[in-house]
């Protein structure tokens, strides 16, 4: 008997390390796929023209695509709803359905709508766990909009208020870029030294690397 379990021991070992194969190259197939997301969006939020709210331009099906995946990584995120009372499940489903119709706008690049959606959306649910999701895609979509000190304010608010989610790293990302972008080197790798040091696990933490490197 004592030989059977060891036997079963073993083998059970050998299925863990072929599920933690697997983790790693999912992980690592996710963290390729959020690096080329954040450079197409960036590329594209570039090209917009000054105050363009509602611009389309070349790309939008791969740029979509590559959205959609950050928006099913962000609700991978969100703590499950409460089942307890049917009233908070109802609750729940029903400030998913606002977060998902506003973030169909981001997709859809109507920058306009977006903002006031996502603007309603965090007044109508302040206690959301999907708040940090609403305040940092309202960052990007003031960035596509050429509105910069407001997307910085949002990008902010994420890394102050909600620094233990998972957006907190790619808004702190964000920030660097911004500081980067308007001549603040200094600042610029600052911030990216403190997304390696907060948050080494995440992937915006290796887009922060790169960013340090000479």
């Amino acid at each position: 008997m004592l030989q059977q379990l060891q036997d079963e021991v073993r083998a059970l070992r050998g299925v863990i390390e072929q599920q933690q194969y697997r983790l790693d190259q999912l992980e690592r197939h996710q963290r390729d796929r959020y690096r080329d997301m954040d450079k197409r969006i960036s590329l594209l939020f570039q090209q917009l023209p000054q105050g363009a709210g509602t611009a389309v331009v070349g790309g939008a099906d791969s740029v979509a695509a590559d959205t959609q995946a950050a928006a099913e990584a962000a609700q991978s995120q969100v703590a499950p709803v409460d089942q307890a009372s049917t009233e908070d499940a109802e609750q729940g489903a029903g400030e998913q359905q606002v977060y998902e119709a506003a973030f169909a706008k981001v997709r859809a690049r109507n920058f306009g709508a977006a903002e006031a959606e996502l603007k309603g959306f965090i007044n109508q649910y302040p206690d959301s766990a999907l708040q940090p999701n609403a305040w940092y895609w309202l960052g990007e979509v003031y960035l596509a909009q050429q509105n910069t000190a407001d997307s910085e304010a949002a990008f902010a608010r994420v890394v102050e208020q909600y620094a233990q989610h998972g957006k907190a790293a790619d808004a702190l990302y964000k920030l660097g870029v911004l500081s980067g972008r308007s001549g603040n080197a200094a600042k610029a790798r600052q911030l990216m030294q403190q997304v390696v040091q907060e948050y080494p696990q995440a992937p915006a933490a290796d887009l922060a690397r790169g960013y340090l490197k000479p």
